[in-house]
């Protein structure tokens, strides 16, 4: 604990300044003993500086797994100020001391209300982060090892997101992508480029009422997204977090298959991996 402290300092200078002009109250939420508050004041506070670029180097690389969203970001007013904001952001903070995902984290705080007068820019990190946490989910079985009874319990694969995005989502995100990757071989330069144009008309918003799947394939470990018709969408995501088979047989059903369609349905989606046996 006392190490992630460490890091939020190096990183959050303001947060840095609290901690030095009172330890107790900006560590207030944090179990450490009054000795250990001490030993992170104890230093001058100019050691935490001598890596002036700390920053850049993280917020480069989470830019490279937020290509689309975080382009649109860049080309808000003040947009690479707005991103560097994100290391002094709660999103930021928690992540650092709860032991988890700095890029999931980014992809909350894109999608936060520091960007939410350009609508486009959540909905394109929603993408992404589907894409960030797939891309880091294990692999497991590659089906039940035992055909499924009514009462085996289904969930969907963490190597696969289920995303419901407005319906031009997916058709502006490749189109975006695609102009980025025509800038030249190092995608962070196209991103950061604010005078390399981007594709008209990039902005999407309305009701999330359509459906992406984001899916890691087990041999070659390549991402694919691809929509997902309604029916689909709303079978898999009936399994989440988990459902008995028969319960989910009869979600087909409802969905517009018969009986055996359903079953069959169901055990198509579990030989291709999408689904998988819960624990």
């Amino acid at each position: 604990m006392l190490q992630r402290v460490v890091v939020r300092m190096l990183f959050d200078t303001e947060f840095r300044d609290r901690v030095y002009a009172d330890p107790e109250a900006a560590l207030h939420d944090v179990p450490l003993t009054a000795a250990e508050r001490q030993w992170v004041v104890t230093p001058p506070p100019q050691a935490y500086g001598t890596d002036p670029y700390r920053q850049s180097r993280a917020l480069s690389g989470l830019l490279e797994e937020y290509p689309v969203a975080g382009a649109l970001a860049v080309r808000c007013p003040q947009g690479i100020a707005r991103l560097q904001r994100f290391f002094a952001s709660a999103a930021f903070h928690d992540c650092i001391q709860q032991r988890g995902s700095m890029a999931e984290a980014f992809g909350s705080y894109l999608q936060s209300v520091a960007f939410a007068e350009v609508p486009s820019v959540a909905p394109m990190a929603l993408v992404e982060a589907g894409s960030v946490r797939v891309r880091r989910a294990p692999h497991g079985p590659l089906a039940p090892a035992s055909p499924c009874t009514e009462y085996t319990r289904l969930g969907v694969a963490p190597w696969v997101a289920l995303l419901a995005v407005p319906p031009t989502t997916l058709d502006r995100y490749s189109q975006v992508l695609k102009r980025l990757r025509q800038h030249g071989p190092i995608l962070l330069d196209a991103i950061l480029d604010t005078a390399y144009r981007l594709p008209a008309g990039s902005r999407v918003q309305g009701a999330a009422s359509a459906w992406i799947l984001v899916v890691r394939d087990a041999v070659s470990d390549d991402l694919s997204l691809e929509a997902a018709s309604p029916e689909l969408g709303g079978l898999l995501a009936a399994a989440h977090p988990t459902i008995l088979f028969g319960a989910l047989c009869a979600q087909a059903v409802r969905l517009g298959a018969d009986r055996q369609e359903a079953v069959d349905i169901i055990e198509g989606l579990i030989a291709d991996r999408l689904l998988i046996r819960a624990p």
